[in-house]
């Protein structure tokens, strides 16, 4: 499975990562199989880092099925972007604002405003992508694509329908956990009101939703109740 913190796991045992709760229900099935989830999430890293990490250590693995966790700021360049980061925070340091002001501050200049959108996506989504489907085709193996919920910094709907295109003509499929099992960036969902990374709940209901599209699609199997 590929991805950022989200898949990583920030702040959470890893009990209660993605990937090991998804194994975890692959493998109650009453079957002979043992399924095997590789966590190659990193922290911080866009689609492009996924990709050249799966290139470097997911391919000698012969995955059946690749997973690919995308978040909105999967098309920018995160060494610019933590450093714009850093910045604006020793900034609001400075200006003595609440952990709060903070966050708040940060979601309404988020850092993807920098980066003209179009070709920021063509470099560190698209191109990638289509590397990876050269993978899925030279290799054997699926590709599926899940995305966490995106805001209307850019808009929502325009960038699932770039998303959807581009799976679609690479032959991925895509899920968007918004529509899917009502995933948000609130509640239960988050670990905490000032950190939106996923919850033990969070990963849970998306590992079991991943789960039943795997069995269905992919191992054409039932799934469990």
């Amino acid at each position: 499975m590929l991805g950022d913190s989200f898949v990583f796991g920030h702040g959470l045992n890893n009990s209660f990562t993605l990937p090991v709760i998804l194994e975890e229900i692959l493998n109650s099935q009453r079957n002979l199989e043992i399924y095997e989830v590789l966590n190659l999430g990193v922290p911080g890293y866009n689609t492009l880092f996924e990709v050249n990490r799966f290139e470097q250590l997911g391919l000698k693995y012969e995955p059946d099925l690749v997973i690919v966790g995308f978040l909105l700021n999967d098309h920018v360049d995160e060494k610019v972007a933590f450093a714009l980061d850093h910045l604006l925070r020793e900034f609001l340091h400075e200006k003595n604002f609440s952990p709060k002001e903070v966050l708040d501050i940060k979601r309404n200049t988020c850092d993807i405003q920098f980066f003209p959108f179009e070709p920021a996506f063509q470099k560190f989504v698209y191109a990638p992508m289509e590397r990876l489907a050269n993978h899925s085709i030279q290799n054997g193996f699926e590709v599926l694509v899940f995305a966490y919920p995106f805001d209307e910094i850019i808009g929502e709907s325009k960038y699932l329908n770039l998303l959807q295109m581009l799976c679609d003509s690479l032959g991925f499929s895509l899920y968007y956990l918004p529509e899917e099992v009502g995933y948000s960036y609130e509640g239960q969902w988050i670990l905490h009101p000032l950190d939106p990374h996923p919850s033990p709940y969070a990963n849970s209901k998306t590992a079991k939703f991943l789960s039943e599209k795997i069995q269905k699609h992919y191992l054409n199997q039932a799934p469990l109740e």
